[in-house]
C-alpha cells in the first residue's frame, strides 16, 4: 500500500513536509560539502525540545511538552540514505568506513565495499561520528509508492554499540526484525491527541515510546530529547500519525486507499559525552 495519497482533496495538506519515506523535509537543508566535522554544531531553527523526565517500571514518562496543534517539523525526525550505486535489493549490510561528515545540515558519508552511501539526518547533531571511523551499516528497505527505509549505524568492535539510526516508514522496525534499534525499543503511543476521525480528517497526532531497560520516554511530535541507560542517545520525532484507514472500510465509507495506517519521522544519534 502507498505511503501518500495523490487524492486532490484537502487531506494531503499536513503533507507539507514531502514525501514521508523519502522525501526531503520542509525548509532547505542548503548544500551538501565534504567536511571534517569540526563545524558548529549548534542545532537548527525550528527545533523544539519538550522532554519529559524518564521513569522507572511500566509507565513512561508523559509525552513531551510538544502540543497536539504544532505542525510536524520533519528536520528533526528525516532521514535519507542514497546508494552510489544504487542496491537492487531490500537489504545491505556492511563494514564502512566514514568518508565525510557535515554538520549542518547533517549529513554523513560512507565508503562500504564497492559503493559509496551518503545519509542525510536534517538537524541530528553528528559529532559523535568522526571521519576514518568504521561504522557497521544495516540498512532495510520495502519499496511501496517511495521507499520505506530503516537503518542502523554501529560501532564494529564486540560491543557493537549504536551510534546513529533511522526510520522513515509506515512502522517503527523493519518486518521481522523487532530488535533492530537494540538496545532501544520503540512503540507508537495512541490517544495522546484523541480526536473523531472523518473522511476529510482521518490523521491523528501520535506519540512514539521509547524503551530502554525499564526506562521510557514518550515523544509528541514536533520533539527532541536525550535518553538511554548504559548510552545516553539524541531522539528526534519529527512525525508520527495514525492515518485511520478503518474509515475505508464497508461502514466508514471513506476512500483512503492511498494511505498506510501509520506515518514516523525518526532520527537516533549518540549524545556527546558529558
Amino acid at each position: 500500500m502507498p505511503i501518500h495519497s495523490i487524492d486532490a482533496r484537502n487531506l494531503l495538506i499536513v503533507l507539507v513536509a514531502g514525501a514521508v519515506a523519502c522525501g526531503s523535509p520542509s525548509g532547505d537543508l542548503g548544500e551538501y560539502t565534504d567536511s571534517d566535522g569540526s563545524e558548529d554544531t549548534t542545532e537548527g531553527p525550528g527545533q523544539t525540545s519538550g522532554a519529559a523526565p524518564t521513569t522507572t517500571g511500566d509507565e513512561p514518562a508523559p509525552p513531551s511538552g510538544a502540543s497536539c496543534e504544532e505542525s510536524s517539523d520533519m528536520h528533526l525526525g528525516w532521514n535519507h540514505v542514497v546508494f552510489e550505486p544504487d542496491i537492487t535489493g531490500q537489504e545491505f549490510a556492511a563494514d564502512c568506513t566514514v568518508s565525510a561528515v557535515q554538520p549542518a545540515p547533517a549529513f554523513v558519508s560512507l565508503e562500504c565495499l564497492d559503493r559509496d552511501v551518503r545519509i542525510g539526518l536534517g538537524d541530528a547533531d553528528v559529532s559523535q561520528v568522526v571521519v576514518g571511523a568504521p561504522l557497521a551499516l544495516d540498512y532495510r528497505r520495502r519499496d511501496l509508492s517511495h521507499y520505506e527505509n530503516w537503518f542502523t549505524l554501529r560501532r564494529t568492535d564486540a560491543s557493537a554499540e549504536l551510534v546513529v539510526a533511522g526510520i522513515s516508514a509506515t512502522a517503527l522496525a523493519p518486518p521481522n526484525a523487532p530488535e533492530f534499534f537494540a538496545p532501544l525499543h520503540m512503540t507508537p503511543s495512541e490517544g495522546v491527541c484523541p480526536i473523531a476521525p472523518t473522511c476529510d480528517s482521518p490523521m491523528e497526532k501520535i506519540a512514539v515510546e521509547f524503551a530502554d531497560d525499564g526506562d521510557a520516554i514518550a515523544l509528541l511530535p514536533p520533539s527532541v530529547a536525550t535518553f538511554g541507560v548504559a548510552a545516553r542517545y539524541r531522539l528526534g520525532v519529527g512525525e508520527a500519525r495514525n492515518n485511520h484507514i478503518e474509515l475505508s472500510d464497508a461502514t466508514g465509507g471513506c476512500d483512503l486507499n492511498g494511505f498506510s495506517a501509520y506515518n514516523y519521522e525518526v532520527h537516533v544519534v549518540l549524545a556527546p559525552a558529558e
